[in-house]
Parts: structure tokens; sequence; C-alpha cells
């Protein structure tokens, strides 16, 4: 297509034909196969993967942030604003946590959000380290008390 930078961003975002037509290369098809080899070896991978996501679910939102409940390991920090979900995630990657945001119009307008992916191969220190730079982030933007 062709036509203004914002019409090109928007198509980019809800043309189905664009967004599912891609194949994927194959160091990708290969990399899924190993980890779902991996998968049916080694169970315990899926154990820590739930515990990591329940530990930081809870902690996130003892910390006083609004998330959406689930208990999969995608975990959308609800923050409303786009720009207050754009500088948040630059506050956070200045911190050392690497987590991008998402707003209009890729989710509704006021719904902007942090969409944080939790792995099993973090460690209880890993997720502290980053739960405590939402809490310190948090509190410089005043978003939490």
């Amino acid at each position: 297509i062709s036509g203004r930078k914002e019409l090109i961003a928007y198509m980019r975002q809800k043309a189905r034909t664009y967004i599912f037509s891609n194949s994927l290369p194959p160091s990708i098809v290969f990399g899924a196969t190993a980890a779902f080899d991996l998968l049916m070896k080694d169970r315990s991978i899926v154990k820590r993967l739930h515990e990591n996501t329940a530990y930081f679910r809870k902690e996130i939102v003892r910390l006083g942030y609004k998330i959406i409940e689930g208990e999969h390991p995608i975990v959308p920090i609800m923050l409303g604003e786009a720009a207050v979900a754009q500088e948040m995630s630059n506050q956070l990657l200045k911190a050392g946590v690497y987590i991008r945001g998402l707003w209009y119009p890729v989710v509704p307008k006021g719904e902007a959000r942090l969409r944080a992916q939790i792995s099993a191969a973090l460690t209880k220190k890993n997720l502290d380290a980053a739960l405590d730079a939402f809490e310190r982030v948090g509190k410089k933007m005043n978003i939490l008390q």
C-alpha cells in the first residue's frame, strides 16, 4: 500500500492479510521444534513457568499495579494512557528491565499497558530484580504510592 505514514502504520496493525500472511523463517521453525523436544523430555520447565508466573502476578499486584487476571505467562500491566506506558517502558529499560508497551490502535483507547512475558528461564532473583524496578519506577512516576 501507499499513503500517509499514519495510514500505513494503521494498516500494519489491522490488516489481517498482512499480519497472517508471513511464513516463518527456517530458524524459527527449527527453534520451535527444539523447544517442543525439550518440553517432551523435561516437564519441570512447565512447572517452573507456572511457579514464576504465579509469583510475578501475585507480587506485581501486591505492589499496587492492576493486571488482567489469568494464569498465563503474559501479564498485562494496565496503565491506561499511552504516554504513561511509553515512559514507564523507557524508565524500566534504563533500570534493566526490557518490557514493551501496547497502546491504541493495538489495544482500545484508555487501555494502554505493559506486556510482561514470564519465562521458566527466569530465577526468583531475576523476578525480584524486575519487581524492584517496577516499584522504584512506579513510585518515581507517581503510579504507586
